[in-house]
């Protein structure tokens, strides 16, 4: 989530190509790189969105040899005039959720957790007052919170929510208060009926994995996932100020109540520390791309996340049969 997405992040994967010679032996005319073509392209994709009105626009892309392109163009903060670098990191939005998925397959691996199972079976009973009372929470398993068909809401859409992170920034969210938006609240579906995307499911399972390992979600991710791959411009949003986090640009009527700048001289303007595991990294582009290049070429645990993720997809898709829920 995140109302502000004027800078836009795109991490793509490129096919593989034959090589190119770096010469033309008949002419002595040089021929550009597979990477400098892609890159000349690159700008001239980010120029056109830039002449359409997106403030700035970074893209990073993985070449077949692993070495990445990465491009920006147009304005970091348009009012200072301050231009976009590829070095610059923005916030990342729901790509976090993949973060938890990658720290799930490796759990997964090690046979500690069972998708089938309840979520309750894993969580950690002395928090059991902050969740017992969550719509559907006795008859949601792991798979339903993972694929967004446990038919509990977004704790984020209650306005009550909305109006707290800006009236309080320096505020330091746990999970009984983010989960505290839904007492009463009731289910959007029976638990496996239908498809609703949710943050709340991702909070659950980052709840899930710290009761279960005994250790802090972040500081898992970091030791099983960052550092292994140097992703060292991925960090998380554990905080107001974000170390390299650019200005971001607001849309109008996104949510949440920000203003137009969502930095100021304390980070910004409201404690972006709440989505943890619902959304929770600031990245660059070029970091995005090789994260997903790590997930869907499978060097977590030797199995890429399509395949995790195609086979979840397709038994929820045959189980449903029916048309999203509309979770707003």
């Amino acid at each position: 989530m995140g109302p502000f997405v004027g800078l836009l992040c795109l991490a793509i994967l490129a096919a593989p190509a034959p090589a190119v010679a770096a010469t033309d032996a008949t002419s002595d005319v040089r021929i550009e790189s597979l990477a400098e073509r892609v890159a000349a392209r690159c700008d001239v994709v980010l120029a056109g969105l830039i002449e359409r009105g997106i403030p700035g626009a970074s893209a990073a892309i993985v070449l077949p040899d692993g070495a990445v392109v990465a491009r920006a163009a147009g304005m970091a903060d348009a009012d200072k005039s301050i231009p976009l670098t590829p070095a610059a990191r923005m916030l990342s939005g729901s790509v976090g959720k993949t973060y938890v998925t990658g720290v799930v397959q490796r759990l997964l691996a090690e046979e500690r957790l069972d998708l089938t199972a309840l979520a309750v079976s894993y969580l950690d009973q002395d928090e059991s007052p902050c969740w017992a009372g969550l719509p559907n929470i006795h008859d949601a398993t792991l798979r339903q919170l993972l694929t967004h068909t446990s038919g509990i809401p977004r704790y984020v859409f209650d306005p009550a929510f909305d109006e707290a992170i800006v009236a309080e920034p320096d505020h330091v969210w746990t999970n009984a208060e983010r989960l505290s938006y839904l007492d009463g609240v009731e289910p959007l579906f029976p638990a496996g009926a239908a498809f609703a995307y949710s943050d709340t499911n991702y909070i659950l399972m980052g709840m899930v994995i710290e009761a279960v390992t005994g250790r802090p979600f972040y500081e898992l991710a970091q030791e099983w996932l960052i550092e292994p791959h140097g992703l060292m411009d991925t960090v998380p949003t554990d905080r107001r100020r974000v170390p390299g986090v650019v200005q971001g640009h607001v849309f109008r009527g996104g949510g949440l109540g920000v203003p137009d700048r969502t930095l100021d001289e304390n980070g910004f303007v409201y404690n972006v520390q709440f989505e943890w595991c619902g959304g929770g990294w600031a990245s660059t582009t070029a970091d995005l791309a090789r994260w997903a290049s790590i997930l869907y070429n499978g060097r977590l645990v030797g199995r890429p996340l399509t395949a995790v993720l195609t086979e979840l997809a397709l038994a929820t898709q045959a189980e449903l049969g029916r048309e999203p829920v509309d979770s707003k």
